[in-house]
């Protein structure tokens, strides 16, 4: 395995954990009482399943004997490693200062 790949496993478990912690833990989202719903944990929500999700599925290829993936995993074969890894580096950014600008 090359170094490249592993910095995208490590950006991507970063870009995973990361909304978790936050919605689980700091904003204490889910309890004993029940789910609260604010914009921290729709905007984490949507970050996962937009944002990163996509990445994973075209890296792990979960969908590979599904014929409506072949044109996607053509297209996701042909992104560089180190597009992959700035991307992972600003949607990381990006999810931080959401993050931390809702706080202050």
């Amino acid at each position: 395995m090359e170094i490249s790949q592993l910095i995208i496993i490590a950006l991507i478990s970063l870009n995973l954990l990361i909304p978790l912690i936050f919605c689980i833990k700091l904003n204490n989202n889910f309890s004993k009482d029940g789910v609260k719903i604010d914009h921290i944990l729709l905007f984490s929500a949507a970050f996962i399943f937009y944002w990163i999700f996509p990445i994973l599925f075209g890296l792990i290829r979960l969908f590979e004997y599904e014929p409506s993936m072949n044109e996607y995993y053509q297209i996701f074969d042909q992104i560089n490693d180190y597009v992959l890894i700035k991307y992972l580096l600003i949607s990381l950014f990006c999810y931080m200062s959401f993050v931390i600008g809702s706080f202050f």
